[in-house]
Order: C-alpha cells, then sequence, then structure tokens
C-alpha cells in the first residue's frame, strides 16, 4: 500500500477528508505532510521490525576520527537504527563475535574500535508488514486527532487504539524471531 493510501485510512479514521498527493492544497494534506515522515521513521525505529532489517559490511572510512576511537565507518544510505554490531570475518559466522559496546554512532558514522565491522539494522523502508501498517495507520489517525477531533475523549480512543495496534504488531513480529528449533533427528519424550 502506497504512503496516500495510508495517510488516506488515517483521514478517514477521524472523518477528514481524503487527499490524492501530499502537495494538495488542503488542510488534510498539509496536516498529513507535517507528520507522516517523523511518525514512519519514529515508529520504524521504536522496535526491531523484522520486515526491515537489513544486514551490510561497513565500509572503513579513510579519515580517522579525532579521538576516542582508531576506526571510523559510513553507515548505510538506508540507515535508521542500530540492531546490533558484529566484528571478525562476516563471511564466516562461526567466528564472529558479538559486541555491543566499545562503539557510538555519529551523525551517519559508527565509530569504533574493531575493523571490519558488519551490522544489522533497520532500514529505512516504505513497504511494511501488514500489522506495523495498521499500528501506523492508527498512530497517524492519533496525531490526526488533534486537528480534526475537538473531542479530548476521541483523541484517548485514537491514542488506545494506536497502543492495542501497536503491541499487536511487536507481538506478531516477534512470534518471527523465534530461537527454539526442532530438528528432525531430535527425539522429544513427553510423559503424561
Amino acid at each position: 500500500m502506497g504512503s496516500v493510501d495510508i495517510a488516506n485510512r488515517a483521514l478517514t479514521r477521524v472523518g477528514a477528508g481524503r487527499i490524492t498527493s501530499f502537495g494538495d492544497e488542503t488542510e488534510e494534506a498539509k496536516s498529513m505532510s507535517e507528520i507522516y515522515e517523523g511518525c514512519r521513521l519514529g515508529l520504524l525505529r521504536s522496535h526491531p521490525w523484522n520486515f526491515a532489517v537489513g544486514r551490510q559490511r561497513l565500509a572503513l572510512l579513510a579519515e580517522d576520527p579525532l579521538m576516542e576511537f582508531p576506526f571510523q565507518y559510513a553507515l548505510p544510505d538506508d540507515y535508521v537504527r542500530l540492531i546490533e554490531l558484529w566484528t571478525g570475518d562476516a563471511a564466516m559466522a562461526k567466528n564472529l563475535v558479538r559486541e555491543r559496546r566499545q562503539w557510538q554512532i555519529e551523525g551517519k558514522k559508527l565509530l569504533t574500535e574493531f575493523q571490519n565491522v558488519s551490522i544489522r539494522y533497520i532500514k529505512d523502508v516504505e513497504e511494511f508488514d501488514a500489522s506495523f501498517e495498521e499500528a501506523f495507520v492508527a498512530q497517524l489517525a492519533y496525531e490526526l486527532s488533534y486537528t480534526f477531533q475537538s473531542s479530548p475523549g476521541m483523541q484517548d480512543r485514537f491514542y488506545n487504539l494506536f497502543q492495542a495496534k501497536l503491541g499487536e504488531a511487536k507481538q506478531v513480529d516477534m512470534l518471527e524471531n523465534q530461537f527454539n528449533v526442532r530438528h528432525g533427528d531430535q527425539l522429544d519424550i513427553v510423559r503424561y
């Protein structure tokens, strides 16, 4: 579903008119233009969404950081948020060492004391999982409710709907990260 379709679903929820583009000269389009990108990026940053995860070996920058860290790397153009930093040879997964310290993000650079850095990160994406999309529409409706709904009770309802949809989306997303894998040669004995 495209960004205008998502915007129109949120506008419809708050009883506002639909738009044909974010550039329309209407109050709806102007209001949506003000909030859409910030809400989208904020929601992407809020959780390690499986549909938006990317992996990449980072390119070492020629210039050294001025202090504190010996190496700096360019983050990918589609970078939104870091999930994990890996050091070592990315081609040999058994030898990778997970590190959650000794690094720092500054702007579009990752500064660290490690060489050969790879990352798992949230990418800036426009195509969403269905559950995320529902939460995103609910968030937009909540934000729009301040403009298009005068009743504080309605704003509370939109906020509660957003929180419920966000919780559902995170729960569905986490179900796709199961660590319990059963192999065909394992036998589980259950006694009743």
